[in-house]
């Protein structure tokens, strides 16, 4: 697999902290996201070190930096520039990153260092602030594509040497085909660089033999749930 690209990952901030979350992505308008864990460090020199020093991490705290220009109108913008003079627990909410891999870190964070739009006369405005989580994030790992199935049903299509297949996605959901070379699945949550978006029973050409994936993909293109599928005969007009 190829390395992936930062913005395949997915940066959210609840707008509404202490009422039902509303969750709204962190991308419109930011060209730079980077993470650091601002390490707390004990260093100590033992006797049977014989001389060399032993380092022990004895705390953390994940910080996420955002940058880039500003953007009126967009939800977290707007939300973030409003807590500028303001401190204390207005500054608190939740954050959650969901990675291409499809790992998802979560918790209750401050927004910090909120950088006001400025720079040059000909220049559009920058923008940019921190996230500090607030404790220790919790750590969703990857789960298997096969653990979110998608409930489909394939079927022969219309006209010579098409099949088609019929699922359901949720709201603001979309579905995705694409044609594999194995019945594995990706990761749950990961992102998808690869698709052709399917229309529930729409034909499509198809071979007996070809293994086929179908996705059910968020409005980022992370899969939410999806099958796996070989064609057989009675799949094809």
């Amino acid at each position: 697999m190829s390395a992936p690209l930062n913005f395949q990952s997915l940066f959210e901030l609840d707008i509404n902290p202490g009422g039902t979350a509303n969750w709204v992505r962190l991308g419109n308008g930011l060209a730079s996201a980077g993470a650091k864990n601002n390490e707390k460090v004990d260093q100590k020199a033992y006797l049977d070190g014989n001389g060399g020093i032993s380092s022990t991490v004895t705390g953390f705290q994940a910080i996420f930096t955002f940058s880039g220009d500003r953007k009126p109108g967009d939800a977290a913008q707007e939300y973030i520039l409003g807590k500028l003079y303001s401190m204390g627990d207005a500054r608190t909410t939740q954050f959650r990153s969901t990675g291409a891999d499809g790992v998802v870190v979560t918790g209750p964070c401050t927004i910090a260092n909120i950088e006001p739009p400025g720079g040059d006369a000909n220049n559009v405005a920058s923008f940019g602030f921190e996230i500090h989580l607030n404790g220790k994030p919790t750590l969703t790992p990857a789960a298997l594509g096969s653990s979110v199935p998608l409930t489909a049903t394939w079927a022969a299509g219309t006209g010579t040497g098409n099949t088609k297949v019929t699922a359901t996605p949720g709201a603001s959901n979309r579905l995705a085909l694409f044609k594999a070379s194995s019945l594995t699945l990706p990761n749950a949550r990961s992102y998808v660089a690869q698709f052709t978006e399917y229309t529930s029973a729409a034909s499509y050409a198809a071979v007996v033999g070809e293994i086929w994936h179908l996705y059910e993909l968020d409005a980022y293109n992370h899969i939410v749930k999806a099958a796996a599928h070989t064609m057989i005969g009675g799949d094809i007009t």
